[in-house]
């Protein structure tokens, strides 16, 4: 039994990184995520947790305040922006050490979505078509395609727009 407990240290550990993430529990995922990459630096499982780390930042983002008074639907202030793009840097991490790896899924996903945030959407269509190409029978990339198509919309940006729709088909 000890064993056991022993084999599935390790990829429990990583699916908890990533569960304290994807819930937003920010300052546990981390402690967790520093934890892992201390312990196992070697991992088969370290993908999971680069994605682990990158949606921590996201998350952290998306919970700091904005200015008092400011709508919901203000663009992200500096201070959002700023986590914003570590999460970019972290899911670029995870993209460039393990190429092909399905967590690049999720990674791709949610880099298009903060680009978008941080208005880089030339990066996003680019990031949106990369999940497309890589990984065409994926669900989430008429999805990052379509939510960057949304913003090229709202910018007037009918050609970008209509490129990203036609990838969709």
């Amino acid at each position: 039994e000890a064993a056991v407990g022993k084999t599935l240290e390790e990829p429990v550990a990583a699916l908890l990184c990533d569960a304290q993430a994807s819930v937003g529990d920010v300052r546990e995922a981390r402690k967790a995520i520093e934890a892992f990459k201390s312990k196992w630096p070697k991992s088969d499982h370290l993908a999971q947790v680069w994605l682990a780390d990158g949606k921590s930042h996201m998350h952290e983002g998306k919970r700091l305040k904005r200015a008092p008074g400011q709508a919901a639907s203000a663009p992200p202030n500096e201070q959002q922006k700023a986590s914003y793009r570590e999460a970019i840097a972290r899911f670029d991490t995870l993209l460039k050490s393990f190429p092909g790896h399905p967590a690049g899924v999720d990674a791709l996903l949610n880099k298009s979505a903060l680009q978008v945030e941080v208005d880089d959407i030339s990066g996003a269509e680019a990031t949106a078509l990369r999940l497309a190409e890589e990984h065409p029978s994926s669900k989430q990339a008429p999805r990052a395609l379509s939510n960057v198509a949304r913003r090229a919309l709202a910018a007037e940006d009918y050609a970008g727009a209509e490129r990203l729709y036609q990838a969709i088909v």
